[in-house]
């Protein structure tokens, strides 16, 4: 009996350690998981305030009126989508605002193309890159809403007939400049609104509140991010200067 109880024991005891180590792991993949939603996130905040924003005013014929209703236009629209889709469905918001903000990638490159091939280039790589990250947010969301993996690459992939589609109507259409203007203005109300989600995302309601490590340590991915792009558009600025 004593050692029927001891082997027991025993195994008890190797359980509660394996439990433990499984608990250790599913806390630090949780933990890297959050790290780099931040990186991700200072990314796209850094790809708003010093790439969309700063190229919607900087032509001084456009009225600056009509570039702030397409921008409020386009937060208005994400706020609609914020309200009115079902709680814990965060993915299929932005999955919207990644549809609509791709059709304006698709016709930014569209045009850009129109006028030069290698400007069209330039303007196809600053594009691929800030929607790596998009696309890598939206199919964290799908996932965590309950979307199998299959769903989730599915609505992903199902994004780039969108870019196709705002290319095909620049190329084939040739819209003025204007068009390319307005719709990036809508596209960066769209992120602004999806920017402060994604921030409250990462770092809760009230991120000043029982502010601690944790949230430091996102603050500091947050900002490597942010400066990750900010050197990443230089670069392609020099390679591409005055694009």
């Amino acid at each position: 009996m004593e050692i029927g109880y001891w082997k027991f024991e025993i195994i008890i005891y190797f359980m509660d350690k394996l439990d433990c180590q499984c608990e250790c792991h599913h806390e630090h993949k949780k933990t890297s998981s959050e790290w780099l939603m931040a990186f991700m996130v200072g990314m796209v905040a850094a790809n708003l305030l010093f790439h969309f924003l700063p190229e919607m005013f900087e032509d001084g014929e456009l009225s600056l009126w009509l570039v702030t209703a397409f921008l409020a236009l386009g937060s208005l629209t994400q706020y609609v989508l914020h309200r009115f889709l079902q709680p814990g469905k965060n993915g299929n918001q932005f999955l919207w605002f990644l549809n609509l903000h791709n059709i304006t990638d698709g016709l930014s490159i569209g045009l850009a193309w129109a006028l030069k091939p290698e400007f069209g280039l330039s303007v196809a790589i600053g594009v691929l890159i800030h929607d790596i990250i998009h696309k890598g947010i939206a199919f964290r969301f799908l996932r965590r809403q309950g979307d199998s993996l299959g769903l989730a690459w599915i609505k992903i992939i199902a994004t780039l007939i969108s870019i196709s589609a705002g290319f095909g109507l620049a190329y084939w259409l040739k819209p003025d400049q204007n068009l390319s203007i307005f719709g990036g203005a809508f596209a960066a109300g769209s992120l602004a609104f999806v920017a402060w989600l994604l921030i409250q995302e990462v770092f809760g309601q009230r991120p000043l509140v029982h502010f601690d490590k944790t949230k430091g340590r996102l603050v500091i991915y947050f900002i490597i991010g942010a400066t990750a792009m900010i050197l990443i558009f230089s670069v392609l600025e020099r390679w591409f200067p005055g694009h």
